[in-house]
């Protein structure tokens, strides 16, 4: 094992030194195809060095501190991670400037196709419009039904359609015309090409979790507070196909409701033989989950229905987005649009920053 691992400090050492160079500079073919030290990486399988310059698509968001994070999103999702914590030997790095990998043949054409998608000029101008909404009763697709044409899902509970844009705007005005339809983004979240939005409303619960004894003081115990996240995040990751007909999606959703807190009582003892009852709580939670990539017709919209779940609701208090309490259950609409942004600078990058130094953030 430390044998192994040395000898992989020593071989990226090697490839950093000899791809540098004198001046330090890495040398480049318009390729993409790079000069690396190959004498010294195994070669079993074929493996080949190649770079590729992705500066165009970080160059956009100079207010992003790591937009290339994104372009690994991408590949890892594209190659799956195996590949590269396995046989044969393999590298891949990716900075600011660009993405350096060491892999097989088959390996290199998946990279570059990935990279090209980024770096497409005519991709620049499209973002993905998400909008969300719940309808009391699922009883909507009884009239939807004839406008929509079925795709297929992985994730049980949840179920997609296609719509022309003439359709999905026929559905939407019919929606809001139910009393039961609550709309949670009244204007349209436009997600950039090849970017990340997470959508995240969540309030902390707080409940008496359990008994804590203490050595001074009446009574001689205290109650330690437990805390649970109550509420939803969605996150949406688009990337368009070189020739702008396609858009891949892979859709996140996380959530959780608290639906009440479950009593228990329990008898303390006190000194001089008494006892006090003291009320401790059991959280109840509902928790649905759903992780897919979707792929369809840059030209039609994406309907996804994530049946009749937790409902994410505004409280009368008016304190942010939050799951309401028991029965809150509704089903869930997303609907998906690719559009045509005329002023494709204006648009900000949606991904939020990692937190606490995570450098996946919860990704992988």
């Amino acid at each position: 094992m430390r044998r192994s691992c040395f000898l992989l400090l020593l071989t990226s050492a090697l490839v950093s030194l000899a791809v540098q160079g004198p001046a330090g500079n890495a040398q480049q073919s318009p390729s993409g195809e790079g000069t690396a030290p190959e004498a010294f990486l195994p070669q079993e399988s074929g493996q080949q060095w190649a770079e590729y310059d992705i500066r165009r698509f970080t160059g956009r968001w100079p207010q992003d501190s790591h937009p290339e994070r994104l372009v690994v999103d991408w590949i890892l999702r594209d190659t799956g991670s195996d590949v590269w914590f396995g046989s044969p030997a393999s590298l891949l790095s990716v900075s600011r400037e660009r993405v350096r990998v060491y892999h097989t043949p088959d390996v290199l054409r998946q990279v570059e196709q990935v990279v090209e998608r980024f770096v497409e000029p005519r991709c620049e101008s499209y973002a993905l419009a998400a909008r969300i909404l719940t309808v009391g009763s699922p009883n909507w697709r009884s009239r939807a039904w004839p406008l929509m044409q079925s795709v297929s899902v992985s994730s049980p509970g949840v179920d997609a359609w296609l719509l022309s844009r003439e359709n999905a705007a026929l559905l939407l005005a019919d929606l809001r015309k139910r009393a039961d339809t609550v709309e949670y983004n009244l204007a349209d979240l436009l997600i950039p090409h090849g970017q990340t939005h997470t959508l995240q409303r969540r309030q902390a619960r707080h409940y008496a979790r359990n008994l804590k004894w203490r050595e001074q003081g009446y009574p001689p115990y205290e109650i330690e507070s437990g805390v649970v996240d109550d509420g939803f995040s969605l996150q949406i990751s688009p990337l368009l196909t070189t020739d702008c007909r396609q858009v891949d999606a892979v859709v996140r959703c996380y959530i959780d409701q608290v639906e009440k807190f479950v009593p228990v009582l329990i008898d303390v003892p006190l000194p001089g033989g008494t006892s006090q009852r003291v009320q401790l709580e059991v959280p109840q939670i509902v928790s649905w989950r759903l992780y897919e990539r979707f792929r369809w017709p840059s030209d039609q919209v994406l309907l996804l229905s994530c049946g009749v779940v937790a409902s994410p609701e505004q409280r009368p208090s008016g304190f942010g987005w939050v799951l309401a309490g028991s029965p809150g259950r509704a089903d869930a609409l997303l609907f998906l649009e690719c559009r045509t942004i005329s002023d494709p600078n204006r648009l900000v990058p949606a991904i939020h920053s990692a937190q606490g130094g995570d450098i996946s953030r919860g990704r992988y």
